[in-house]
């Protein structure tokens, strides 16, 4: 088999496995409540921009990883945030569990 083919064949059974659709459907349900989805949103930009600062060498600012931990805190607490956390973590877990195979594979 083709190489490519196999990773097509690779696309087509993730988008086929339950992590992917239950995250599919959890951050469809959490996009259609508008107001939700932007206090969502504003937060995954605050979480990345401090990621970014770190990478770059910074030292996290102690205030702002409080006030994310909150907002966190009140996000999960909403249904449609909570599942989406859940899906996301599982997708993810999903895609690092396939990055490590392929990785032993070419031993990287």
């Amino acid at each position: 088999m083709n190489v490519y083919d196999s990773a097509h064949n690779l696309s087509k059974a993730i988008k086929e496995s339950d992590a992917y659709k239950d995250y599919a459907n959890a951050k469809n349900n959490l996009e259609s409540n508008k107001s939700l989805n932007q206090s969502f949103m504003d937060f995954k930009q605050r979480e990345s921009d401090l990621r970014a600062s770190m990478i770059g060498g910074k030292n996290p600012d102690e205030k702002e990883i409080e006030e994310l931990n909150k907002l966190f805190g009140v996000l999960s607490k909403d249904p449609l945030c909570s599942e989406y956390f859940r899906a996301e973590g599982l997708y993810r877990q999903l895609l690092d569990d396939l990055s490590k195979i392929l990785a032993e594979a070419m031993q990287i």
